[in-house]
C-alpha cells in the first residue's frame, strides 16, 4: 500500500485513533512501521487498543501491551490479524497474517488459509492448508482437515479424499459438516447424509440434530424421525430446531404445540419465528 509524503505525524495518527475506523490506524502504523524499517509499531497498536476500548470491548488489552513491550514479532502480528478479522478488518487482518507468515509463525499458516476460505479464495486457501500439513507436527489436526476439505470441495466438487477429509472433521466442526452433508444431498447420497448427521448428532453436535431434522423433513419423508431430532436440537439448546418443530407440528395440526415451540423459539431470538408469531398473533 503506496502512501504519500503527506502521512500524518505518529503522533496525530496515536491521538485520533478512537475517532477514525480502527483499520484506517492500523494502516496508517504499518506505514510508519514501513519508513522506520521496525516493528516497533506493535507497542502502539497496543496503546490504540486501549483507546478503542469503548468501541470494541473484550479485546485482550493485556495481551496487546505484553506484546508490543516483548517484541514477539511473530505472535504480535499473528494476534494482531486474528483480533482484526474479529472485527471485520479483514484487508489489514489479511495483511497481518501474511507478514506473520513471512517472520516464522507456523500457527499463521492455519489462520490465513481458514481466512482465504471465508474470503472465498479457495486456491490459495487449499496451499496453505497443504503447506501447513506438511511442514508441522500437526498433520491429523481436524481444523487442518476441515480448511482441506472445504477448499478442495469448491475446487473439485466432491472427491473420495476430500469426503475423508471432511468427514474427519465433520463431528466437531460444523462448517465442515454444512459442507459434507449438502454436497451429499447435491449428490443423492441420502444415506450417507443421514448416516454422517447421525453420527455428528451421537458425538454431541450442536448443529447436526436439525440439519437431520430437515433431511428427515425435506428429503426423506420421514415426519416422526423429523421430529424427534428436531427434539433433540431444542434439548442441546438450539432455538432454531424449536421453530422447525413448531412448522412441522402445524403442518400435523397440532396448533396448540406449534404455537407454544415457536414461541419459545422467538423468546430466544429467532428472527423467523419472531415474524411468524407476529403474522399469527390474532389466530
Amino acid at each position: 500500500m503506496a502512501f504519500s509524503d503527506d502521512l500524518p505525524r505518529r503522533e496525530d495518527v496515536l491521538s485520533g485513533a478512537s475517532s477514525r475506523p480502527f483499520g484506517e490506524t492500523v494502516r496508517y502504523l504499518q506505514a510508519w512501521r514501513e519508513r522506520a524499517g521496525d516493528y516497533g509499531f506493535l507497542e502502539d497498536l497496543a496503546d490504540s487498543f486501549l483507546r478503542y476500548d469503548g468501541v470494541h470491548p473484550g479485546t485482550d488489552f493485556e495481551k496487546w501491551q505484553s506484546v508490543g513491550m516483548s517484541g514477539d514479532l511473530a505472535d504480535g502480528l499473528l494476534n494482531l490479524g486474528i483480533t482484526l478479522w474479529d472485527l471485520d478488518d479483514t484487508s489489514p487482518a489479511i495483511r497481518c497474517l501474511r507478514e506473520a507468515v513471512e517472520v516464522g509463525s507456523e500457527a499463521a499458516i492455519l489462520v490465513l488459509a481458514s481466512s482465504y476460505l471465508w474470503e472465498e479464495n479457495y486456491e490459495e486457501s487449499y496451499r496453505l492448508a497443504r503447506t501447513y500439513r506438511v511442514g508441522t507436527d500437526d498433520a491429523d489436526d481436524l481444523d487442518v482437515s476441515s480448511t482441506l476439505g472445504q477448499a478442495s470441495l469448491q475446487l473439485h466438487g466432491l472427491t473420495d479424499q476430500n469426503r475423508r477429509w471432511l468427514e474427519a472433521a465433520a463431528e466437531s466442526d460444523p462448517t465442515a459438516l454444512v459442507a459434507l452433508v449438502g454436497a451429499l444431498i447435491e449428490a443423492d447420497e441420502l444415506v450417507d447424509a443421514e448416516n454422517v448427521l447421525r453420527r455428528a448428532a451421537e458425538a454431541g453436535s450442536v448443529a447436526a440434530p436439525i440439519m437431520l431434522g430437515n433431511l428427515y423433513q425435506d428429503h426423506l419423508a420421514s415426519p416422526d424421525r423429523a421430529a424427534s431430532a428436531y427434539r433433540l436440537g431444542i434439548a442441546r439448546g438450539d432455538a432454531f430446531s424449536a421453530y422447525n418443530l413448531g412448522l412441522l407440528l402445524e403442518i400435523q395440526g397440532q396448533r396448540e404445540e406449534a404455537v407454544q415451540w415457536i414461541g419459545y423459539a422467538a423468546d430466544r431470538g429467532d428472527e423467523l419465528a419472531a415474524a411468524w408469531m407476529a403474522d399469527h398473533r390474532n389466530e
